[in-house]
């Protein structure tokens, strides 16, 4: 599997656990996500996945602000 469809199918399974799981599982799926593909993403060749990685980031926030 390459690396798109490696990102694109994280990003599919945080969305059916985030339902039932806890914030703070849904946290780390989140984090993991940002950690495991901020680095290798370069917004001019994929904005897509810039976008969905600062949306992961910015949602992470708002999640430990809400539990904390």
């Amino acid at each position: 599997m390459d690396s798109s469809n490696h990102f694109w199918n994280q990003l599919l399974q945080l969305t059916e656990m985030s339902e039932a799981a806890p914030i703070d599982e849904v946290c780390a799926a989140l984090l993991g996500i940002e950690e495991g593909f901020s680095g290798s993403v370069d917004p001019a060749d994929e904005f897509e996945k810039y976008v969905a990685i600062s949306l992961c980031r910015q949602m992470r926030q708002v999640l430990e602000r809400k539990a904390g």
